[in-house]
């Protein structure tokens, strides 16, 4: 069995990456043909084709939803170009790859992107078997969210929610998300569901591939250090929160952004404009207004804040040497026009899109609107220090986190505060002669966002918005500490005395590699020991699908009323039904109506047995619950015991089932019962039987109960013991059209509250009014027991 679990567990992962591989590739292929072949090496390594192709067939799709052509469509159009470019291509293929930078051969790459994404997969251990569905996340809806737009888009027509429509506020603020999905989902059966858990490791392993290429390549750290610091850039405690909520968003935004950093802080121009660097820059402001628009704003901040730092930066390296200053101004103006070019294009080419994502973040910038608020986030926590306690230190690991001690938030702050002093000593004072000008930049960069989260949340406080500002901010950048640490120690005084020895070699070594690995090992540590455990969703909810394939187009569903969740999963598996939501919490929803249901149009039942319907015009959803093909009703001459649920009957006042009955739970109590015509003869006389026994204490020898029903009808009993009461029912007591209800009205003023009773655990205090227990419902053309019209109470 274990070795099946195993098995089943590799396969997963294999299937993930393989997918995963093969879009990046479609994307890199369908790019390079983009840029013409004069400036194909001035674009760097792969990642520039990638990023193009990637933008490419989100205009597509944008354009494409916008005229009706779903979803699949597009992504195979996108595969199928993409195999008969590499086909007609095939030798300019190979030498785009044999001359790609830094990549150390694309086996190489390939190879570690697969480490990377099994790390961030051990991270979440999914489902891998069909028990379950295969997904496992903290709860946060988002991800049902990006599944269940994803699938529509996929087919487009109809919305299966009935008055809603997929094209709305959701699919605007983040419409690549649900393309790239969608993309990774063709190659998964086409179940967005199957494809969210890949597309999420996909992405955290393409955050760590980049944090790797720019540690690597700004800071001249080795291939295996690089990938260290990648690996402990996604294990950290505050990523691990991002990740684990599935704000899949950040995810697929994030590498783009750290791509669109990369290409500011380490390309140089001296002309006013570089057009290589405007097509880099072009491609990833694609992304990024499409994916998520507040990254692409914080993108162009963060390029801002570069270019001013690149010139101090420029200068530190200069400082004695002619022209310094015009060649630093030179360069920021280069880059500034390569900036602006397709700022200005992108701004002309969607305007509406611009104009809707600048009103989209104004909005939820404010205070106190989305999301939940959240306390600071700790610097501990965002550069990957494992964290075993859920206060303000781990508050990446908590849903909701309560407001922590003040002395708390100082600590917080001024870590911050002291991350930025120290990069700023070390790289623009201490070491800025032994620094290049890129990593004095990216320094400058994470200095900056530590000094700006502060602040922001100093002015916010606890909320959503200086949480997601910390996503934004710090959170990519996080890496630089390591990475900007790491060739410092290693030309230390300390490390340079040690390598004089070959045992001081092994030692540095150790001591260099050690650090990572010892906090990756940690943060899998308090993952697995001190943290909740993922939600995961029993894979009986697969049978919905079943519901699905059934004939007819309406259908309704009566989920759990305590939590959205279910409801959403059926929302998923019910893809070609018109659903309409009965739900107190869901939007939109109607009210729970019985009239309509019939095998045209039946009604979905979460949890609940087919035995409490009344009849056998149900079906069985194994897992889930009942399947109604006709309305619950009573029938004749049929006992029906209060000691469980039965949907013809609606109780008000009555407690929680027990095993002889229900007691009256309130000092009134009111039982409505439902009958279908074609079931029960409502149109003649009959009678409903109520078996009643009383409670009495010590003291009391009866309980009188008074009761209404129908029109005006009014009887008062007298129980001194249990009894079998029978209320004549005529046909004008009934109400209703489709089907007939008759609601029944209980008084109890002998009720008896606050007695001290033995129970199986000792005396207890019994807080309920009791009366009367109800223990038995039948009807029929005669009556069981004393008709309570003819009953008169006893004389005091």
């Amino acid at each position: 069995m274990i070795g099946g679990l195993i098995a089943a567990h590799a396969l997963s992962v294999a299937h993930g990456i393989v997918a995963a591989l093969a879009w990046l590739a479609a994307f890199f292929v369908v790019g390079l043909t983009l840029v013409p072949p004069r400036w194909r090496r001035s674009l760097g390594g792969g990642e520039s084709p990638v990023v193009l192709g990637a933008a490419l067939y989100v205009i597509g799709c944008w354009f494409g939803i916008a005229l009706g052509v779903p979803l699949t469509r597009l992504a195979i159009a996108l595969l199928a170009v993409a195999i008969v470019l590499a086909v007609a291509g095939r030798r300019r293929l190979l030498d785009a790859l044999a001359t790609s930078d830094g990549s150390g051969g694309v086996a190489a790459w390939a190879l570690s992107f697969a480490a990377l994404y099994l790390l961030a997969y051990v991270f979440t251990m999914p489902p891998a078997t069909s028990d379950q569905l295969p997904v496992a996340w903290t709860g946060n809806l988002d991800l049902f969210t990006y599944a269940r737009y994803t699938k529509y888009l996929e087919r487009l027509g109809p919305s299966n929610l009935v008055n809603f429509s997929y094209l709305n506020f959701v699919y605007l603020q983040t419409p690549a998300v649900f393309y790239l999905l969608g993309s990774l989902s063709l190659l998964f059966g086409r179940e967005p569901l199957h494809a969210a858990m890949p597309a999420a490791f996909a992405f955290r392993a393409l955050i760590a591939m980049i944090v790797a290429r720019v540690a690597r390549s700004v800071f001249s750290v080795s291939r295996a250090a690089a990938l260290a610091i990648g690996a402990v850039s996604i294990s950290a405690p505050f990523f691990r929160y991002v990740a684990g909520a599935y704000f899949l968003s950040t995810l697929m935004a994030t590498p783009v952004l750290l791509y669109l950093l990369w290409t500011t802080v380490e390309h140089h121009s001296t002309r006013r404009f570089d057009p290589p660097l405007a097509i880099r820059f072009a491609g990833a402001y694609v992304l990024l207004l499409f994916m998520y628009p507040f990254l692409l704003f914080a993108g162009i901040a963060a390029q801002l804040a570069a270019v001013g730092i690149g010139v101090a930066a420029d200068l530190q390296t200069g400082e004695r040497a002619e022209g310094a200053w015009r060649a630093a101004g030179r360069r920021a103006i280069g880059t500034m026009g390569a900036m602006l070019a397709p700022l200005a294009l992108l701004a002309a080419a969607f305007y509406g899109r611009v104009s809707w994502s600048i009103d989209m973040v104004r909005s939820l910038s404010r205070a106190g609107v989305a999301g939940w608020p959240l306390d600071v986030v700790s610097p501990l926590a965002v550069v990957g220090v494992p964290v075993p306690r859920p206060d303000v230190f781990a508050c990446a690991g908590c849903p909701v986190v309560e407001v922590v001690d003040p002395s708390h938030r100082a600590w917080a702050v001024a870590g911050f505060s002291a991350i930025a002093t120290a990069l700023v000593v070390l790289y623009f004072w201490r070491f800025r002669h032994r620094t290049t000008p890129a990593a004095r930049t990216l320094a400058g960069l994470t200095a900056g966002a530590c000094l700006s989260y502060s602040g922001y949340y100093l002015l916010q406080g606890p909320s959503y918005q200086q949480w997601k500002f910390a996503s934004y901010s710090v959170l990519p950048l996080s890496f630089v500490v390591l990475a900007g640490a790491w060739p410092l120690l290693r030309e230390s005084s300390l490390c340079q005395r040690l390598s004089r020895t070959a045992r001081g070699r092994r030692l540095t070594v150790a001591l260099l590699a050690g650090v990572p690995a010892a906090l990756v090992t940690g943060n899998l540590l308090v993952r697995a020991f001190s943290e909740p455990a993922s939600l995961r969703l029993p894979g009986a909810l697969r049978n919905i699908a079943q519901v699905d394939r059934r004939p007819g187009r309406d259908i309704s569903i009566w989920m759990s009323q305590t939590d959205e969740l279910p409801t959403w999963v059926a929302l998923y598996f019910l893809p070609s039904k018109r659903v309409h939501v009965i739900s107190s919490t869901f939007r939109p929803s109607e009210p729970l109506s019985f009239d309509q249901i019939s095998p045209q149009w039946p009604m979905l039942i979460q949890d609940y047995g087919c035995e409490g319907v009344g009849h056998d015009e149900t079906t069985t959803v194994e897992g889930v619950g009942c399947l109604l093909l006709a309305p619950p009703s009573l029938a004749e001459d049929v006992a029906y015991p209060f000691s469980r649920s039965f949907l013809f009957v609606d109780l008000q006042g009555l407690s929680q089932r027990e095993s002889d009955g229900r007691w009256n739970a309130r000092s009134s109590a009111r039982l409505t019962l439902i009958a279908d015509p074609e079931r029960v003869g409502v149109g003649r006389s009959l009678y409903v039987n109520l078996r009643l026994a009383p409670f009495l204490p010590e003291g009391l020898t009866s309980q009188r109960v008074t009761i209404s029903w129908g029109e005006g009808r009014h009887a008062e009993i007298v129980l001194t013991r249990t009894a079998e009461i029978s209320l004549p029912v005529v046909p004008a007591d009934w109400d209703g059209n489709r089907l007939w209800t008759l609601s029944i009205a209980f008084e109890f003023p002998d009720a008896v509250a606050g007695l001290l009773l033995d129970g199986s655990q000792g005396p207890y205090r019994e807080g309920r009014p009791l009366a009367v227990m109800f223990q038995e419902l039948s009807v029929g053309d005669e009556p069981r027991g004393v008709v309570a019209q003819a009953f008169r109470p006893a004389r005091q």
